[in-house]
């Protein structure tokens, strides 16, 4: 008895895990840097909606771009940034984010 509860337990709990799942998969990359803007690409397991957080300051990150749609593969452009500053942000989904990085 308990080795088929052991197995039924499992299977529920396998069965449940791309409920539980949406990591990272690749990234985040920089890509397309301007002057003013940049994109910012990354890629999560499961559709879901991406946010980036920004600023020039790296302990607040007080500005936001995000995804018009759940996507696996997120390219969040920046706008309007001011030349010759350096910038921090940090890539955020449903179930996680990155640490923080600059450009």
């Amino acid at each position: 008895m308990r080795k088929i509860t052991g197995i039924i337990l499992g299977f529920i709990f396998l069965s449940a895990l791309p409920l539980l799942a949406n990591d990272l998969v690749r990234g985040p990359y920089l890509q397309d840097a301007q002057l003013t803007t940049i994109t910012i690409l990354w890629e999560t397991e499961l559709a879901t909606i991406g946010k980036v957080r920004f600023s020039t300051n790296p302990r607040i990150l007080t500005q936001s771009s995000v995804d018009d749609e759940p996507q696996t593969l997120h390219q969040i452009g920046l706008e309007n940034l001011k030349p010759n500053q350096t910038y921090y942000y940090q890539c955020i989904w449903k179930k996680g984010k990155t640490t923080r990085g600059k450009f």
